[in-house]
């Protein structure tokens, strides 16, 4: 065979990857692995976790931006009308790292940027531990200030890489109050420890992706119990009415049994009446 003289091209396949094979991220950096279906939603969140890097590098000191062990960033963007949000931690040190109390001197823990929420702005408020910081439990409270309600993103970050998660939460978040806990965790001597019950579970879309990936496994289960439990009685019925006729055949045959032996001796009775007969006349 010979090449065409103007060339040739590669054939352009679109490849369609099971839901049930495992994908990666596209993007530099990021070690994610998952399900296809999982794959956009992931996407999303990647995205944001970047922009909302950038934006507190941009922020913080130049001096400083290397400098962390623990950062938990806050963002939002106000629409017509300034929302301003405010995020505090309850820390193992006992001290509430606040906008009232932006620096704890026990862990160094320090509000470095504190946005009030300029109308179509990103807005930022960021928390970071420039040391290790204590091991024990985290609970970060997010309170609506001023303004509107409206929603917002959590992110909570190791310098390592390895612990990331994005908390994601809609305007509904302050239904119940003007303060509540957007995200809890616990950072021990391997890391940190996310809560799964927490609230803002991270890859919601992907969480939900699962249970319904599981919930149509167990569909499937029930439907095949369903075929076995109908089989079964179907089984069970052509038994008993297999049963049911032996009884009814053998009932039958035993009858006519009886009526043939009865018939056997009646005869027997006639001739033997007959034979007497025939001896007293003779």
């Amino acid at each position: 065979s010979h090449f065409p003289s103007h060339g040739w091209q590669p054939a352009q396949l679109q490849l369609r990857l099971s839901s049930r094979l495992n994908v990666r991220c596209p993007y530099a950096g990021c070690t994610w692995t998952g399900h296809e279906g999982d794959l956009a939603s992931h996407q999303l969140q990647c995205e944001e976790v970047r922009r909302i890097r950038r934006a507190v590098e941009l922020r913080r000191n130049a001096a400083r931006r290397d400098l962390w062990h623990l950062q938990v960033a806050l963002s939002w963007c106000s629409e017509q009308s300034r929302s301003d949000l405010d995020m505090s931690i309850e820390h193992p040190c006992g001290k509430t790292v606040s906008y009232s109390h932006s620096q704890c001197l026990q862990c160094g823990a320090e509000l470095d940027i504190d946005s009030t929420g300029a109308a179509g702005e990103l807005a930022l408020e960021n928390i970071t531990w420039p040391e290790a910081p204590p091991e024990g439990t985290y609970t970060v409270y997010v309170e609506l200030f001023r303004g509107p309600k409206v929603s917002f993103h959590l992110l909570v970050q190791s310098n390592s890489g390895d612990n990331v998660r994005l908390f994601s939460h809609s305007s509904s978040f302050f239904d119940a109050g003007p303060r509540q806990v957007a995200a809890t965790f616990q950072v021990t001597s391997s890391g940190i420890v996310f809560n799964p019950g927490a609230c803002g579970l991270f890859r919601r879309a992907a969480y939900v992706s699962m249970l319904t990936r599981r919930l149509n496994s167990d569909v499937k289960v029930c439907r095949v119990s369903w075929v076995v439990a109908v089989v079964a009685v179907v089984a069970v019925v052509a038994v008993v009415a297999v049963v049911a006729v032996v009884a009814v055949v053998a009932v039958v045959a035993v009858v006519a049994v009886d009526i043939w032996d009865r018939k056997k001796r009646l005869e027997m009775i006639l001739i033997t009446s007959q034979f007497s007969s025939i001896q007293m006349l003779t």
